[in-house]
């Protein structure tokens, strides 16, 4: 059972909430992982940089293989990456720099502006994941679950997991800022009118 005590917690910045709920949802629902080479450099890179301010002991959340590949990561790791690359796409989308500012925004703005922010972020999830990920295994039982709780039965395609995953994330945030559930719902039919998805 999934504890979702993380989505009753008050957090500063809205970034950290994107942080907590991507490790509790990658958590939960994966089980192994290969990653890209992008985000097999960008991890070297980021130890590089954290070994050159004196901080040796990061090796620990990371291991690599003989190929130099990531076997096995820190879930905070990945949780503080998708947190950071979400708040800079986000921010850019919307031509602000708070984060903050821009969730006030949306969660006092109009309908259309929820289901425009939920579109937008589940892209940016998507996007994120599918730069972090080559392969994700998880329990298919719980894949099938989340298929049919989202209304994709069908849905055949090879980045299945990679929807599910990012459309958990994307209702972590629309129950933490409270979206209108249209919005959400909104988001799931505009996804599946793109494959030709039916029900």
């Amino acid at each position: 059972m999934k504890n979702n005590d993380y989505l009753k917690k008050v957090y500063r910045k809205f970034s950290k909430f994107i942080e907590i709920a991507t490790i509790r949802e990658q958590e939960y629902f994966i089980l192994d992982a290969k990653y890209t080479n992008e985000f097999n450099i960008k991890v070297k890179e980021l130890i590089k940089e954290i070994e050159s301010e004196g901080k040796n002991d990061v090796e620990i959340s990371v291991l690599f293989d003989t190929k130099g590949d990531i076997v096995l990561i820190d879930g905070e790791i990945i949780g503080k990456y998708i947190a950071n690359c979400y708040n800079y796409s986000i921010s850019t989308y919307y031509k602000e720099d708070s984060l903050n500012r821009i969730i006030r925004e949306v969660i006092n703005g109009s309908d259309k502006a929820q289901v425009d922010f939920i579109r937008v972020s589940y892209a940016v999830i998507y996007n994120i994941m599918g730069g972090l990920y080559k392969e994700i295994k998880c329990k298919k039982e719980i894949l099938k679950q989340y298929k049919n709780k989202f209304g994709f039965y069908d849905y055949q395609y090879e980045d299945d997991v990679l929807v599910v995953l990012s459309l958990l994330i994307l209702e972590d945030i629309s129950k933490y800022i409270t979206i209108n559930p249209e919005a959400f719902l909104s988001c799931i039919q505009h996804i599946k009118d793109k494959k030709n998805v039916t029900n």
